[in-house]
């Protein structure tokens, strides 16, 4: 396991797309990915996906739309909580990851405390506030990865516009 960046809890943005057209006639949008996703109390990741060694439990986790096609597309809709460290995903009988059909999954990182939010937050609204957006815009890049770690400040920035 990576040593923390900084000490105490970490805030993140991970990413979730809905299914590709190509890879499933009958695709789910991001939402229902991201339903089965949480239900599972699990994030896949790729050996790629930045920052996964510094996920351990109690991190804050908020979960953005990606993309332009879906019906949530650049807002937040969930937040959950860590549960713990990465561990190696669940291989089926093919050798895939049992719940996500990959070959490039072999990680996931277990969720608890999964919380939809009565009203998503539109992320475009808020990145002239967030200090974590560099480039104002062009700002969905600073969400590339599936993983993006996020000051405290900008976290609680998102959370204030949340509905109650």
């Amino acid at each position: 396991m990576g040593t923390r960046i900084l000490s105490g809890m970490a805030t993140y943005i991970f990413s979730v797309r809905g299914e590709r057209e190509k890879d499933n006639p009958d695709k789910k949008w991001a939402r229902a990915v991201l339903h089965d996703r949480l239900a599972a109390g699990l994030w896949p990741l790729n050996k790629l996906t930045p920052h996964q060694r510094y996920l351990v439990a109690g991190d804050q986790v908020l979960f953005y739309v990606a993309g332009n096609a879906d019906p949530d597309k650049h807002h937040i809709v969930a937040i959950a909580e860590l549960a713990g460290s990465r561990v190696e995903s669940v291989k089926s009988n093919d050798g895939l990851p049992a719940w996500i059909g990959s070959k490039a999954l072999s990680y996931s990182v277990p969720l608890r405390k999964p919380h939809w939010l009565k009203e998503p937050i539109s992320l475009r609204a808020l990145v002239p506030h967030l200090s974590f957006i560099q480039n104002k815009k062009q700002w969905g890049t600073a969400l590339q990865g599936g993983i993006t770690r996020i000051p405290a400040d900008d976290f609680a920035k998102i959370m204030e516009k949340r509905g109650r």
